[in-house]
């Protein structure tokens, strides 16, 4: 991402944005694996699993976790549309 800056490709907003929705998303993809060596499912969710999660990701609610994950999918998935709408077709800026 530092990289995309760097060269003027990526805005230093849009790289933070993406970046952070990173970590959140490893953030929970990491607990989810200390808890099950399967994907979980919402009803995989037991009251501890979930206040794990929400330990893990530093969110004091599943309600306010889900809404973080649906927002970042939206914020970055605008940006990215965004960035490569603002390609070229041989992709320089």
């Amino acid at each position: 991402l530092a990289g995309g800056v760097a060269v003027g490709w990526l805005h230093d907003a849009d790289a933070q944005a993406l970046g952070a929705a990173y970590y959140l998303y490893w953030a929970v993809i990491v607990a989810t694996r200390l808890v099950s060596e399967t994907q979980l499912t919402p009803k995989d969710l037991s009251t501890g699993t979930v206040a794990f999660l929400c330990r893990a990701t530093g969110f004091d609610h599943v309600d306010d976790l889900q809404a973080a994950l649906e927002a970042a999918y939206e914020d970055i998935d605008r940006r990215i549309t965004a960035l490569l709408g603002e390609r070229t077709e041989d992709g320089a800026p």
